[in-house]
């Protein structure tokens, strides 16, 4: 059984121990925020756990969470990204995928495609009536018991 198999088969803590990556924590300047499930793992920040903290601790835990929100988000976005479930390229490609992904989800669309990203105005609420819709009936012959007797 090789070191893939073994990450695969536990869990998150005990994979990154596996795959050595304290040690390649240790070797850069990063912060690492971490869930309540690294804590004691001195390379990364991880919240305070238990009830009847300190308010001082309530906040930390405030402020670890808003730093974090915004890359739990986007890991949730990415599971919905069906390209990213079998990927069929070298795995070493996955974060720029990744980063593209997340590009053309968080663009700001130009001037001119506004009007065409723009969803279209139901004509029942304005008063409108869709002009295809029009034409279809237009097309359809009268029911029978309206058909004048010739």
């Amino acid at each position: 059984m090789g070191v893939g198999n073994a990450a695969r088969q536990c869990d998150d803590t005990r994979a990154t121990w596996i795959w050595g990556v304290p040690r390649l924590l240790r070797t850069t300047d990063l912060l690492v925020l971490a869930d309540k499930g690294y804590q004691g793992m001195d390379e990364t920040l991880a919240p305070y756990k238990g009830r009847n903290k300190p308010e001082s601790q309530k906040e930390a835990n405030r402020a670890h969470a808003k730093m974090r929100g915004p890359s739990e988000r986007a890991n949730a976005q990415l599971k919905s990204w069906r390209i990213l479930h079998k990927l069929r390229c070298c795995p070493h490609r996955a974060g720029h995928l990744a980063k593209a992904i997340l590009v053309l989800q968080h663009r700001k669309p130009t001037p001119t495609e506004k009007g065409s990203l723009r969803r279209p105005q139901d004509p029942a609420r304005s008063g409108e009536r869709h002009p295809r819709l029009d034409q279809g009936l237009e097309r359809q012959s009268p029911p029978l018991h309206l058909k004048q007797n010739r």
